[in-house]
């Protein structure tokens, strides 16, 4: 049942990014880049992840997967790296807001 609702939350995300592109590429498709594009964020060694926001600076949140015992860690993804945030306590954990615009890098 899980898996189900995984499988169609990731179909839904997928389509929705690939309607985005298409919109927003539609006028002039051949001659200009998209406006952005898909990347495999991978997992947490698990079989899934699901991205739920994305801020401007392009960091993403949501939740992945683990290979032990199949639960879910929130993580938070940037530059290429997906930083594992474990659950934050509890058995499961599941990041749903958009991280802020505004970030400190060393």
């Amino acid at each position: 049942m899980k898996r189900q609702v995984l499988r169609k939350r990731i179909l839904l995300i997928a389509g929705m990014m690939i309607s985005a592109v298409l919109a927003a590429t539609a006028g002039d498709a051949i001659k200009s880049k998209p406006a952005c594009t898909i990347e495999d964020i991978g997992t947490l060694g698990g079989q899934s992840s699901v991205a739920n926001a994305i801020n401007n600076n392009g960091q993403v949140v949501g939740y992945s997967q683990v290979l032990i015992a199949g639960h879910n860690h929130a993580f938070l993804w940037q530059e290429g790296q997906m930083i594992d945030l474990d659950t934050l306590g509890g058995i499961e954990c599941h990041l749903q807001h958009r991280p802020s615009n505004t970030t400190s890098r060393a």
